[in-house]
């Protein structure tokens, strides 16, 4: 069985590879702002200008959640992915660990991974975002 990453430009280096591969957004020159994914044209102040690099941190903050209950081609249910902001300012969409001990409070504080999210349709596993409670940050409150 093989495996491929998904988007690999959106990584700073092969996941595959390397455990400490980064993901990489971009920064407005113009405006300052930093995106994930990196753009062509700033979504905020409409500049042209080229993105800067930016390697986002390997923590965020879960922001929200769904647990999938319906299998589609090349992802078996249930799964469960969400949106969590980084503290560089994007909002970061990607598959969820943990859930399966029950409700992962909004606000947990998450690491962020490369990790398998299914497979594509010539059958070869594809890597790409997760996100996974950092060990004693989840508490009973709160949930999806």
């Amino acid at each position: 069985m093989s495996a491929k990453v998904y988007r690999p430009e959106n990584w700073s280096g092969s996941p595959l590879e390397s455990e400490s591969a980064q993901l990489v957004g971009g920064r407005c020159l113009s405006c300052g702002k930093v995106f994930f994914p990196r753009f062509n044209a700033c979504p905020s102040c409409a500049s042209r200008r080229p993105m800067s690099e930016v390697r986002l941190s390997r923590r965020a903050t879960l922001y929200s959640y769904s647990v999938i209950h319906v299998n589609t081609p090349g992802f078996k249910a249930p799964y469960a992915v969400g949106y969590v902001d980084m503290a560089e300012g994007p909002r970061v969409f990607g598959h969820l660990d943990g859930w399966q001990d029950g409700p992962v409070p909004l606000d947990t504080a998450v690491e962020i991974y490369a990790g398998p999210i299914g497979k594509d349709r010539d059958g070869e596993e594809l890597i790409s975002v997760r996100f996974r409670p950092l060990a004693g940050e989840r508490n009973s409150t709160g949930g999806a």
